[in-house]
């Protein structure tokens, strides 16, 4: 009985299958089902947005992040602490310090801090018509403040003091209704560090790794690392290293805690002393951060005196460009490529100059193996007729990270300079702003690496009102090639400015080239030395003016382009088709349902990692 059951059983699975598969046969031809579509590639501005800018030298030692242990309990007592209602700590003075007045913290324009760093502010008009409305947060061991700026109009900028020299500082700028462009700027001139200004766009927050390609410990160099945690929870980083010989990871370095509305620094010299090409890698385990480097070389131990900010990259790329290196006698230029990836990255290097593109003299191809950064000496490479140009690096497909550097040489310590650059994208959107140009020789390196020409116009604002001179009108930077325009002209006596780059064609890489005006030119110095022997004094006076040369105060710098602000969708996007589920054949694949992974995850859509 038993087995007459399951023969009955066998057989109506077998009808039904029978049944099924004639259904299937005779049904129509299934609708084509679209494949998922790529996004457009439309920019979306946000609604608010912000960025880190870090100012000062430091450290002081409390703030080193060598002490991993102490550092770590500090962080978990501020964790301990219980939310109030509106999500805020319980304590919230004892954890991040006692509140002061914005007004006492931040000085404005006029203020009488030593040393200060101009935070400037600059909304470029070309997206929306409205005014932003900045708000300024000070990050400062013990203390915080907040304070609301002035709102900032298209095509306009405002200033803010910060001071550098009690403490590293770290404000956060946060903007909404629309978006700006933040930098900040600085003169360093004290006695135990050598003359220079460094100047760079403020740091976007991310739980990405940060690449700082172009870190050096050797002869007289000293590479600083800052973190900067603007929000109200711990986080924690592991630091590590890429050199020509592979990836080094200092176990004191490995679990870091960054406090609460915090900036920490490392001394990379404590840790790797006398190493020359390091790429700093910074994995965020937990929160998000800042992160940037400072590098400075002193010529008592080394050749050159110099002071560049060192920025981060949270995403590799195919393609860089440098929009200024230099190969007169007394230059040296070099790029630092970093490759992070598990292949063997194909570079193809290519120099712009004003007459269009060219390649590096043996070097037009290089290898970066996997897990290493190369220094690529470009010293020599350039043509005879060809003394600044720009130059970009191209990938076979390995994303990669790029930076570029150069030191200048010279008879007298104060004419010398070094300075390093993040490599940077075209875009047809840019701000580069400045100070105290009216002490300085500023100029404009345009720089075009695609394959079609670019037109673009310039606007500069002085602080009062925005022109637009008529050789900065319709520049013309043909596919391949690089500019460079000056801005003394339209700076005149100015001495705070902003340039907003607009690229009506094509798109290009805007870079800021700038240095002190020299005090004495040459027939003045003869006309001090042949002073009149019968006047003793005004001769000795005019000795010793000549021994006194100006420090060069050399500025070299990418602009910020729109990438700062916008978020670019994308990827790829699913359709929904009526009576999918009935349908045979379908060709969703066998996965069509299933959670997407962390790499699958379109860019923007991934919920924030707390709310700050």
């Amino acid at each position: 009985m038993s087995r007459r059951r399951g023969w009955v059983a066998a057989l109506l699975v077998v009808l039904v299958a029978a049944a099924v598969l004639a259904a299937d046969r005779v049904a129509d031809e299934p609708e084509q089902v679209p494949t998922a579509a790529p996004v457009d590639g439309a920019d979306e501005v946000p609604a608010a947005g912000g960025s880190v800018c870090a100012v000062g030298l430091g450290p002081r030692p409390e703030r080193v992040l060598l002490d991993v242990d102490d550092l770590s309990e500090q962080a978990t007592d501020d964790e301990d602490g219980d939310d109030d209602e509106d999500g805020e700590e319980a304590d919230d003075e004892a954890a991040d310090g006692e509140e002061v007045d914005g007004e006492d913290a931040v000085t404005r324009g006029s203020g009488e801090a030593s040393s200060p760093a101009d935070l400037i502010v600059a909304r470029h008009d070309a997206v929306g018509s409205g005014p932003s409305e900045p708000e300024l947060e000070l990050l400062r061991e013990g203390e915080r403040s907040t304070q609301g700026l002035p709102e900032v109009f298209p095509g306009a900028d405002e200033r803010e003091r910060l001071p550098t020299d009690e403490e590293l500082t770290a404000a956060w700028l946060r903007w909404r209704d629309a978006p700006v462009a933040t930098t900040r700027e600085w003169r360093i001139e004290d006695d135990d560090l050598p003359p220079a200004t460094v100047a760079g766009g403020c740091a976007a927050t991310s739980a990405q790794p940060h690449v700082i390609p172009g870190m050096s410990t050797a002869g007289g160099d000293e590479a600083h690392l800052r973190l900067a945690n603007p929000f109200r929870s711990a986080a924690t980083v592991a630091v590590g290293f890429l050199t020509p010989e592979g990836a080094e990871e200092p176990v004191a370095l490995r679990n870091l805690t960054v406090p609460p509305r915090s900036v920490r620094e490392v001394i990379v010299d404590e840790v790797l002393p006398e190493r020359e090409d390091l790429a700093a890698v910074v994995e965020v385990a937990s929160g998000r951060l800042a992160v940037e480097g400072l590098q400075i070389a002193r010529a008592d131990a080394g050749d050159v005196d110099g002071a560049s900010l060192l920025a981060a990259s949270t995403a590799a790329a195919e393609q860089w460009t440098i929009p200024w290196l230099s190969d007169v006698d007394a230059a040296e230029s070099w790029l630092w490529v970093t490759n992070r990836e598990e292949r063997t990255a194909d570079v193809e290097l290519t120099l712009h100059g004003p007459d269009g593109r060219e390649a590096p003299s043996g070097l037009a191809e290089v290898e970066v193996p996997p897990g290493e950064q190369r220094r690529v000496d470009l010293t020599a490479t350039f043509p005879d007729d060809l003394e600044v140009a720009g130059v970009s690096a191209r990938s076979d497909g390995v994303p990669v990270t790029v930076s570029g550097g150069a030191s200048i040489a010279a008879d007298a310590v104060e004419d010398t300079a070094s300075i390093v650059q993040l490599g940077a994208a075209p875009d047809a959107t840019w701000v580069v702003s400045g100070a105290r140009g009216a002490e300085r020789e500023e100029a404009l390196r345009l720089v075009n690496p695609g394959t079609r020409d670019a037109v673009l116009d310039v606007t500069v604002f002085t602080g009062v009102t925005a022109e637009q001179p008529e050789e900065l009108s319709e520049v013309s930077v043909p596919a391949g090639a690089a500019r460079t325009v000056a801005l003394d002209e339209a700076l005149e006596d100015a001495s705070d400015w902003t340039a907003f780059v607009t690229a009506t064609e094509g798109e290009v890489v805007v870079g800021r080239v700038g240095q002190d005006r020299l005090a004495r030119d040459d027939e003045d110095a003869e006309d001090e030395q042949d002073a009149d022997d019968e006047d003793a004094e005004d001769e000795q006076d005019a000795d010793d003016a000549d021994d006194e040369i100006a420090p060069r105060h050399l500025v070299v710098a990418p602009g910020v382009s729109s990438a700062a602000w916008v978020t670019r969708q994308e990827g790829m996007t699913g359709r929904q088709v009526e009576g999918l589920t009935r349908q045979l054949r379908t060709r969703t694949g066998e996965d069509g349902g299933a959670e997407p992974s962390d790499e699958d995850r379109l860019p923007g859509f991934d919920p924030p990692a707390e709310d700050p």
